[in-house]
């Protein structure tokens, strides 16, 4: 009876020490941070997935290198020990160019394609360190909603200025689903200050897009288009490409 009775206690002892530790960094487990990714066409070299951009393509001109500078806000909340929620937003905006055709006067001219939106990012970090949460290196999966708006604007290309009828086409609105993985590190600075690495891959699925060509007599007889792809989906398929992989940089505080 003595032996049970301890091993009760023993057991409740243990329970109650497990339970009574903090979850989180010295018992923190709130913080918002601010990020940076330097989001680039790099992978199009090395995955055979060229930018969809009628001006380079015709020129038979290799793509340029593109930087695209992103700011990045989020939160995130620890939930267990080894585990965190991530919550995240950033703006995208991306220029494309089209090729047109005077009907009239077969005058080739570009016009530009341009994506512009917001992502709103939901994730979950698992930590592999035996450090609590959120500080060491973690893995982890992130979903991305991404509701945009395409536009036809001026092309950088073109020193005419956008032909009116593609302005007056107005703005299609469109969503797509991104699906990453994530791997980073984690450190803090004065038990206070988070300073975040990381790395993210994925794909963005095609949602609610527009697959149809705009070129069945949507600008008038004067003006058509010489591509047969979407603009909303060209637009959506050059985004991927910018984040098929990328790298992101954040700076936070650990509040409480």
């Amino acid at each position: 009876m003595r032996k049970l009775l301890l091993v009760i206690i023993v057991v409740v002892s243990l329970t109650l020490s497990v339970n009574a530790q903090a979850i989180g960094y010295q018992g923190k487990k709130f913080m918002i941070e601010v990020g940076y990714s330097p989001a680039s066409n790099l992978s199009s070299r090395y995955f055979n997935s060229r930018l969809s951009d009628d001006y380079f393509n015709n020129d038979s001109l290799s793509d340029p290198l593109i930087f695209k500078h992103i700011p990045k806000i989020g939160i995130e909340y620890v939930i267990f020990n080894s585990g965190s929620l991530v919550i995240r937003y950033n703006p995208w905006k991306y220029t494309s160019n089209m090729e047109y055709v005077n009907n009239l006067g077969s005058e080739i001219g570009y016009v530009g394609n341009q994506i512009k939106g917001g992502m709103l990012t939901l994730g979950y970090k698992s930590y592999i360190t035996a450090t609590p949460a959120p500080l060491g290196t973690y893995f982890g999966f992130f979903a991305t909603l991404f509701n945009f708006k395409t536009t036809f604007v001026d092309s950088e290309y073109d020193e005419n200025p956008t032909p009116t009828e593609f302005i007056e086409f107005g703005t299609e609105s469109g969503s797509s689903v991104g699906v990453f993985a994530v791997l980073g590190t984690k450190n803090i600075l004065w038990d206070q200050v988070t300073l975040d690495f990381c790395l993210e891959g994925g794909v963005f699925l095609k949602g609610s897009v527009n697959e149809s060509a705009l070129n069945a007599g949507e600008f008038g007889n004067g003006y058509s288009l010489t591509s047969s792809s979407s603009p909303q989906y060209t637009s959506l398929s050059n985004t991927g490409t910018f984040f098929f992989v990328v790298p992101t940089i954040s700076v936070g505080w650990l509040i409480f």
